[in-house]
């Protein structure tokens, strides 16, 4: 009854921090995004609209989608609770249904992207027409992310990988867990790899503001990382120790977890040039 009434707490917490999240942060980010574009740019991306009326219109579209799939969360959470008041429920169609709809949450924010892919076709044609100068100091990951975090996620990789092995011996089960927090490490890893010495894709943003978004983004993408292992942690103890019923609390708690470090890149744009005039010069490749 325990596990039932944790993971009823924490979907409900889910449901309301991925709202909120999505109704205030990534509303704040698109204003601060669409200010900070020079005129002549707004212009050729957004032709004969107001720039202020163009965002109150994306906004109420935007709102509007995530309220309904807020209003989804609320039903399937009094759905759930009276399924988990049978005694004989079963994991899965808890386990299921959670994560489908943790991606029906994220669809607004896939409908803002593809809205993007306008913006980004306009933007590589604005960037032939400017010379680009490359930085010559080259970063590195510790100038963005502590050495502790780093150790922590090797450890925390080596750690599960061991425990995997002796929980599970050298079964299907140790194989599948090694093999996608292994993935996992390697998406990471490419990610870092093109944040750091990829090519600048924002000419309006300062080479300080590029700096502190990087930072934001690297600390992000590490910590993530760390919780996949923790969730793996999780699911291969509560497999080991006969507590199958745990997972949807654990897996709610999870997804909450996510959220929170995926959305302090929203939480943290980059900062805006203070008014300064945008330099064609200073559009670093």
């Amino acid at each position: 009854m325990i596990e039932t009434n944790a993971f009823i707490f924490a979907f409900a917490v889910l449901v309301l921090t991925v709202s909120v999240m999505h109704m205030v942060v990534l509303m704040r980010f698109v204003r601060v995004k669409t200010a900070s574009m020079p005129d002549e740019y707004f212009a050729q991306l957004n032709a004969g609209e107001d720039r202020e009326q163009s965002v109150r219109q994306f906004v109420r579209g935007y709102r509007f989608a995530h309220s309904m799939v807020a209003l989804l969360g609320v039903l399937l959470l009094v759905w759930l609770a009276g399924y988990l008041q049978r005694p004989d429920w079963d994991r899965r169609w808890v386990v299921f249904p959670v994560v489908v709809y943790f991606v029906l949450q994220w669809l607004p924010m896939l409908f803002t992207a593809m809205t993007g892919l306008r913006h980004m076709k306009v933007l590589k044609s604005f960037l032939f027409t400017t010379k680009r100068k490359a930085a010559l100091k080259r970063r590195g990951l510790f100038d963005f992310v502590s050495p502790w975090a780093i150790a922590t996620a090797v450890v925390a990789y080596l750690l599960l990988v061991a425990f995997a092995l002796y929980s599970s011996g050298y079964s299907r089960v140790a194989a599948f867990f090694v093999g996608a927090v292994t993935l996992d490490y390697g998406l990471t890893a490419f990610s870092l790899h093109r944040l750091l010495y990829g090519r600048k894709s924002d000419p309006f943003e300062t080479h300080a503001g590029r700096l502190f978004t990087i930072g934001v983004r690297a600390r992000s993408a590490v910590y993530s990382s760390i919780a996949v292992v923790l969730f793996m942690a999780f699911t291969l103890a509560v497999i080991s120790l006969h507590l199958d019923r745990w997972m949807p609390a654990g897996l709610a708690i999870f997804l909450i977890i996510a959220t929170v470090i995926t959305f302090r890149v929203f939480t943290s744009p980059s900062r805006p040039s203070n008014g300064a005039e945008f330099d064609p010069t200073q559009a670093a490749s």
